[in-house]
């Protein structure tokens, strides 16, 4: 696979043409989250710069916040992956039926369920975590509620929980009408994931650039 090129502003740009399917999303992924690890530490150093008790509280809680943001949407990460992998195992070649055999798909499905279920874990955490971080920017606040509200609409989706309780069966049974149908769900959802995932990328891009400004802006105050 040819290299992906990274930058701060750009997602995941080029990947080899011959490796399109489960590379290119793995590629676009792990470009996103490099990038979001780089913005992190690049306000970790603000953070040791700071000496003015007040403006130091201002920054040191809105990073809490959106590292503990960061680190909320790591299982959307995991179903991207997930459901990729899916869709490459279930849709054929024009013209065939799939050749599923037992088991090659279970480990894909347990792990959507087990991303699903760690992200309705962490929400209400993070929403007790804010709760301690009184001196946040609130434009920070703001906009990661938003993002999880977004999130939480697409585990809700049924076709989320339509694939978890019946491709497994549906391979075991050799139902290879029903196991091509789930994976173009698969793939739909994939899709779809793969944009709001991008957008929050975007947002939380935007998060660190106006959060840094209002804290430019209370510095100047001062």
């Amino acid at each position: 696979m040819n290299g992906c090129q990274t930058s701060s502003n750009d997602i995941c740009q080029e990947c080899d043409v011959s490796e399109i399917g489960q590379r290119s999303s793995n590629c676009q992924i792990a470009s996103i989250r490099a990038n979001e690890e780089i913005l992190l530490r690049a306000i970790q150093l603000e953070d040791q710069r700071i000496n003015d008790s007040k403006k130091y509280l201002f920054s040191t809680h809105t990073r809490e916040v959106i590292q503990k943001f960061h680190k909320t949407f790591e299982p959307l990460d995991d179903v991207l992956r997930n459901l990729n992998e899916i869709y490459i195992k279930c849709i054929p070649e024009a013209g065939f039926f799939p050749e599923v055999k037992k088991g090659v798909v279970d480990g894909f499905v347990e792990k959507i369920a087990d991303a699903n279920l760690s992200f309705k874990n962490r929400n209400p955490e993070f929403e007790i975590f804010v709760t301690s971080c009184s001196h946040a920017d609130p434009y920070a606040l703001q906009q990661t509620f938003e993002y999880l509200n977004k999130a939480e609409r697409f585990f809700a989706r049924d076709e989320i929980q339509k694939i978890c309780d019946h491709l497994v069966p549906a391979v075991d049974n050799y139902n290879f009408h029903l196991v091509v149908e789930l994976g173009k769900r698969a793939k739909l959802l994939h899709d779809d994931l793969m944009k709001h995932r991008k957008d929050i990328h975007n947002g939380f891009h935007n998060l660190i650039l106006t959060s840094h400004n209002n804290f430019s802006g209370l510095a100047i105050q001062q």
